[in-house]
């Protein structure tokens, strides 16, 4: 897609040059059959490269902790997105500037974590709530991502 990404395997790690105006990102077409878990992830990332982002071959994620093909689709709108939603595909085309609001994620911790990306992305303010479900599979999502510069107000 034209990341900027360095894979060092000796250290066993890489660097990704998050600089989207001087790296940009180009639309693709992904088979997600076997790479489910990155759906929501691919799927945000989407929004952000030029063209359009088709991500086929994608019924089994309707199975998932939720019908993230459906949930996905609907987030995405909601942050000003144009998306097409079919059985098995969701293709993605480029939005120049995402929309906060209120992300509904039914308790499936990738797309929360996704849409926290998302909104981190948004041109106003976005609120996520029980963002503890991430913890399911990444404890400390949070403060890694503030530890990365991005911008999160944990509320009570």
């Amino acid at each position: 897609m034209g990341a900027k990404i360095e894979v060092f395997k000796e250290r066993n790690s890489i660097s990704v040059d998050g600089n989207i105006r001087k790296y940009p990102l180009t639309g693709t077409t992904v088979d997600i059959g076997d790479i489910p878990d990155l759906f929501p992830i691919l799927s945000v990332v989407g929004a952000f490269a030029s063209g359009k982002t088709e991500l086929y071959n994608a019924s089994n994620v309707r199975g998932k902790e939720s019908d993230r093909l459906s949930l996905v689709a609907r987030g995405l709108r909601k942050m000003g997105v144009n998306v097409k939603e079919e059985k098995d595909k969701l293709t993605i085309y480029q939005c120049k500037e995402l929309k906060g609001g209120e992300i509904t994620h039914e308790s499936d911790h990738r797309i929360a974590m996704a849409f926290t990306v998302a909104a981190l992305y948004a041109k106003t303010p976005s609120q996520i709530t029980n963002i503890e479900v991430v913890k399911d599979s990444y404890p400390n999502f949070l403060n890694d991502i503030k530890n990365l510069g991005g911008r999160v107000e944990e509320l009570e």
